[in-house]
């Protein structure tokens, strides 16, 4: 019995074990046509996106959100800052900017008393270090189709992780490593279902031939398996057989390899495997538990973030201290009917909402009379429950 030397599994092709990857890992594809940063990046951005951005008049401890006839910042903010985008798409790009280059921009343009939010892509700035008398590094900003400079006052500049509070990293840069075992388990998932990492099977025959045969059985059958590889392969004669050789991508650990890259990746971009859909390992009873875990872990840090750069920019002097810019992030803990009546319930019931804010809230109308606060009459102080007992003795 003869064994075509045809079938014979080529070394560069073998494919590797999870050691073998991580020990040979290098750049085999960029970042974002690997789905799990792809979506990462796009989880996060359009979680970012999807939230309403409201400017607030703080007076004491109070605060009231104003309204764009309030002031015209609350247009730029929550509807348009540029021109040419919508805030979602604006803050979209900010995100991912933050998160694959470390950095994202924007031209704070301002003509009379409009504000104009411009987005700059980061291939586009050059961070110019200055120094001043006293040797503390001062930022300017070098942008392609500008004649000048920008001052660091006239640039929304969003820093993701930093060394020196100036300038910003990728995560990808200290990602580097999981992303090109990532990339190369794609690659050795690519070549096993191509065929390249095992042979298909095993042709036997009983008798020996010359090389002539051979390579006359060599031709015939590359051509049939070329042209047609899921078709029918007919052996002739009673002296051949063909085996072949099914070998799960699980037992060559690519399964644990691919699974090992989504929880790594994960682990970078700060972000639960289940939003990158890999339910292996979810333990969460309900929605509002992964959003409120997203929301905490995730998105929380890079909303203030963003949030305090837009302040520190936009608002100068007294009006540093008379406005603030939130991020509501009610949207993104809406939870089903049962728990938003229960939720808003208990708040108009504490007194804390107004039935008209709840109503707001869910997108109704207002009623007439909901505009004043109600309380649980049998809510009393404690010291008034104790003085209450004492005179009753």
């Amino acid at each position: 019995m003869g064994l075509f030397d045809f079938f014979k599994v080529r070394t560069s092709n073998q494919p590797l074990t999870l050691d073998q990857i991580i020990a040979e890992a290098k750049p085999a594809a960029p970042p974002m046509s690997l789905s799990t940063v792809y979506r990462c990046v796009t989880v996060i951005s359009e979680s970012v996106a999807m939230l309403p951005v409201n400017l607030y008049e703080v007076s004491g401890e109070a605060m009231r959100k104003l309204t764009a006839a309030d002031h015209p910042l609350t247009r730029v903010l929550n509807y348009a800052p540029d021109s040419r985008m919508t805030r979602y798409t604006f803050l979209q790009a900010i995100v991912r900017s933050m998160l694959l280059r470390g950095n994202a921009y924007a031209h704070i343009k301002r003509q009379g008393g409009n504000v104009e939010l411009v987005f700059i892509h980061p291939d586009k700035v050059e961070i110019v270090r200055k120094k001043t008398d006293n040797k503390i590094p001062y930022l300017t900003y070098k942008v392609e189709g500008f004649d000048r400079q920008l001052d660091a006052s006239e640039v929304l500049h969003f820093i993701n992780l930093s060394d020196d509070g100036l300038e910003g990293e990728s995560v990808l840069t200290h990602a580097r490593r999981s992303l090109s075992i990532a990339g190369n388990a794609e690659t050795q998932a690519e070549n096993y279902y191509n065929g390249d990492g095992m042979p298909s099977g095993i042709l036997s025959i009983a008798s020996r031939m010359t090389p002539e045969q051979k390579e006359a059985n060599y031709k015939t059958w590359r051509e049939r398996m070329t042209n047609n590889p899921g078709g029918v392969m007919i052996l002739e004669g009673t002296t051949q057989s063909y085996t072949p050789i099914n070998i799960s991508a699980a037992d060559r650990q690519l399964l644990e390899v691919r699974a090992f890259s989504v929880q790594d990746i994960c682990r970078f971009f700060g972000c639960s495997p289940v939003k990158a859909f890999d339910l292996s390992h979810s333990s969460y009873s309900t929605v509002e538990a992964l959003q409120l875990e997203f929301l905490t872990d995730t998105l929380q840090p890079m909303l203030t973030n963003i949030e305090m750069e837009l302040h520190r920019k936009l608002f100068y002097g007294a009006d540093a201290a008379k406005y603030a810019v939130k991020f509501d992030t009610g949207e993104l803990l809406r939870a089903d009917k049962s728990s938003q009546a229960q939720y808003y319930s208990q708040l108009v019931q504490l007194g804390l909402m107004t039935p008209n804010e709840a109503r707001i809230e869910l997108n109704l109308p207002p009623m007439k009379g909901g505009n004043a606060l109600y309380m649980q009459g049998a809510m009393m102080p404690v010291e008034q429950i104790i003085n209450n007992n004492k005179n009753a003795e």
